[in-house]
């Protein structure tokens, strides 16, 4: 009986040193990097990162992956972040970052690195991100003294081509006195942020047609940005 006993115990000694050696090894997802802004070269500070346990699914609230909660960390004034993530399930992890009136995100650097998604160890990113500003200038006449008669346009160049306007930022019409402000009616036009924008202004004086171009420089900035321009 005790022989039996012993057989048993011994058994389940053995039963249970398998299941420990067996178990599989949680995959490790490391990752280091730099956080910029693409305009600026500035390190920025405070930007929410995300490694997700695996892929994120399209219908999945934000934060959540298939129902997983995910791994978070925030960069510190030197714009660098850690931030690491273990799963017994997942074979890719998938990193995302956020921070508020910076819309576009560029990854640059690890070869393991496609798109989002990241393989099992470690890696090392330089992230940049740009901004935008709400950007509503106010356009007062000082050429001569303004009339209920003055007409005037109010376009914005393309960031990459002089010969072009940013689309909805073309010919912008207004009539009389001024000042005027270029607000539209759904909501306050966005501007990409920390860069020196080429405008065009056109008028009439005393019945004849002038234009003017000159540029102004607009932050990234939360509140309306809103500057005088003259002409």
């Amino acid at each position: 009986m005790k022989k039996v006993f012993l057989k048993t115990i011994v058994y389940f000694a053995l039963l249970i040193l398998c299941i420990v050696a067996c178990k599989k090894k949680p995959n490790d997802f490391i990752v280091t990097g730099v956080i910029s802004n693409r305009v600026t070269g500035q390190a920025i500070s405070n930007v929410t990162i995300l490694l997700y346990d695996g892929i994120p699914s399209q219908t999945a609230p934000l934060g959540t992956v298939n129902g997983k909660l995910l791994s978070t960390a925030e960069s510190d004034n030197n714009g660098f972040f850690s931030i690491q993530l273990s799963s017994e399930t997942a074979s890719q992890a998938t990193i995302d970052v956020a921070k508020e009136f910076y819309n576009e995100v560029f990854y640059i650097g690890s070869e393991s690195f496609s798109e989002k998604e990241i393989t099992e160890g470690g890696h090392h990113l330089e992230i940049e991100l740009e901004g935008i500003a709400l950007f509503v200038p106010v356009l007062q006449k000082n050429s001569s003294e303004p009339s209920v008669f003055d007409q005037m346009t109010f376009s914005v160049f393309s960031y990459d081509n002089f010969e072009e306007f940013i689309q909805g930022w073309e010919n912008i019409k207004f009539n009389g006195e001024g000042p005027f402000y270029v607000l539209r009616q759904d909501n306050i036009p966005r501007i990409k942020g920390d860069r020196f924008l080429r405008y065009k202004v056109e008028w009439t004086k005393d019945g004849i047609w002038e234009s003017k171009i000159d540029s102004v420089f607009v932050p990234t900035t939360g509140a309306v940005f809103q500057p005088t321009i003259y002409y």
